[in-house]
Protein backbone atom coordinates (compact mmCIF):
# COMPACT_ATOMS: atom_id res chain seq x y z
CA UNK A 1 0.00 0.00 0.00
CA UNK A 2 0.75 3.09 -0.63
CA UNK A 3 0.75 6.22 1.72
CA UNK A 4 2.81 8.81 0.18
CA UNK A 5 5.36 9.78 -3.11
CA UNK A 6 7.83 13.00 -2.54
CA UNK A 7 9.47 13.72 -6.08
CA UNK A 8 12.90 14.51 -5.43
CA UNK A 9 13.97 14.88 -9.16
CA UNK A 10 12.78 14.67 -12.43
CA UNK A 11 13.96 14.76 -15.64
CA UNK A 12 13.10 14.08 -19.64
CA UNK A 13 14.98 12.90 -22.71
CA UNK A 14 14.26 12.87 -26.01
CA UNK A 15 15.81 9.76 -27.00
CA UNK A 16 14.91 9.47 -30.95
CA UNK A 17 12.39 10.43 -33.27
CA UNK A 18 8.99 9.19 -31.50
CA UNK A 19 10.32 8.26 -28.22
CA UNK A 20 11.32 9.42 -25.02
CA UNK A 21 12.52 8.62 -21.30
CA UNK A 22 11.44 9.94 -18.10
CA UNK A 23 13.41 9.63 -14.94
CA UNK A 24 12.30 10.76 -11.87
CA UNK A 25 13.57 9.68 -7.91
CA UNK A 26 11.06 9.44 -5.82
CA UNK A 27 10.82 8.84 -1.43
CA UNK A 28 8.28 6.65 -1.49
CA UNK A 29 6.38 5.65 1.92
CA UNK A 30 5.16 2.11 1.44
CA UNK A 31 4.11 -0.95 2.80
CA UNK A 32 5.56 -4.13 1.67
CA UNK A 33 4.41 -7.52 3.19
CA UNK A 34 3.19 -6.23 6.25
CA UNK A 35 6.48 -3.79 6.97
CA UNK A 36 6.16 0.20 6.41
CA UNK A 37 9.18 2.07 5.11
CA UNK A 38 10.47 5.03 3.13
CA UNK A 39 11.65 3.84 -0.21
CA UNK A 40 14.02 6.03 -2.16
CA UNK A 41 12.66 4.60 -5.78
CA UNK A 42 14.43 5.69 -9.14
CA UNK A 43 11.41 5.25 -11.94
CA UNK A 44 12.79 5.34 -15.68
CA UNK A 45 9.78 5.33 -18.03
CA UNK A 46 10.25 4.83 -21.59
CA UNK A 47 7.32 6.41 -24.40
CA UNK A 48 6.60 6.08 -28.01
CA UNK A 49 4.71 8.14 -30.22
CA UNK A 50 1.72 6.69 -32.03
CA UNK A 51 0.02 9.62 -34.10
CA UNK A 52 -0.91 12.27 -31.59
CA UNK A 53 -0.65 10.40 -28.05
CA UNK A 54 2.59 9.09 -26.29
CA UNK A 55 2.12 5.68 -25.34
CA UNK A 56 4.00 3.88 -21.99
CA UNK A 57 6.41 0.86 -23.14
CA UNK A 58 7.74 0.02 -20.17
CA UNK A 59 8.37 1.00 -16.87
CA UNK A 60 11.42 0.29 -14.51
CA UNK A 61 12.00 0.78 -10.93
CA UNK A 62 14.78 0.25 -9.19
CA UNK A 63 16.28 1.87 -5.68
CA UNK A 64 18.49 4.62 -5.10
Amino acid sequence: MYHSIEEKGLDVHTVGAGTAQLLGRTLTDATVYDTRAKWRLRLAVDFTRHDDAWTVVQTVATTW
